[in-house]
């Protein structure tokens, strides 16, 4: 790809496209499209099996929503429990049609 002078050519083995590559600079995205998406993560340590020690939950369904973190503490002794408060936060009324993106979820190696 050249650029000489705005706009951008495409070449590709001597051709030149006729068709400048632009950038349409009007579609300036700074919002979110869809604010009824959350995303749920949870960190894993391996003991003798897997075990999460700490999980989180966001949405942007306002400008002030920040994210909820869940930790083992002293109320949370493990794992079971922790994902069981996360999950109990997430059927909460509040969160009725949000679609909750995990990710993370990949074999832990033993």
């Amino acid at each position: 790809m050249c650029c000489a002078s705005n706009p951008c050519i495409l070449r590709t083995h001597g051709y030149r496209s006729k068709h400048p590559i632009t950038k349409d600079k009007t579609k300036i995205v700074d919002h979110v499209e869809d604010n009824r998406i959350g995303v749920l993560d949870l960190e894993v340590f391996n003991d003798d099996e897997p075990k999460v020690y700490a999980g989180g939950i966001y949405t942007y369904m306002s400008e002030e929503d920040s994210p909820l973190l869940f930790y083992i503490d002293e109320t949370t002794k493990d794992s079971y429990s922790l994902v069981l408060n996360i999950i109990n936060e997430m059927l909460r009324p509040k969160y009725k049609g949000v679609i909750f993106y995990c990710h993370n979820f990949v074999p832990v190696l033993r």
